[in-house]
């Protein structure tokens, strides 16, 4: 992410409370997530005879939506939107890239 935390105190107070952050922010990404699931039944649901969808609740559908997409992912978990056609001999190029070993 593009975040910058602060964390004071020692390494394992930075531990504990990045832990502590990630955890919370996961929570919140997966209620939001079960939230969007139940509302995107709703939408594709047809409305009832002579009524509409509430207009209000289609936009905070589509803010829902928007939260979800930005919402940040599982570690380790890369998605790479590519189309399927190749132009030249390289599929991927990395700038900057270090490799971890637990």
């Amino acid at each position: 992410s593009s975040c910058l935390f602060r964390h004071p105190g020692s390494y394992d107070k930075f531990l504990a409370s990045q832990a502590a952050r990630l955890e919370a922010e996961g929570q919140q990404a997966a209620a939001a997530r079960n939230k969007w699931r139940s509302e995107l039944a709703w939408v594709r649901k047809q409305p009832k005879a002579r009524s509409t969808k509430s207009k209000s609740r289609l936009d905070a559908f589509e803010q829902l939506e928007a939260r979800v997409a930005a919402a940040p992912k599982k570690a380790g978990e890369v998605k790479i939107d590519a189309e399927m056609g190749r132009l030249g001999s390289s599929i991927l190029t990395f700038d900057d890239v270090g490799i971890e070993i637990d």
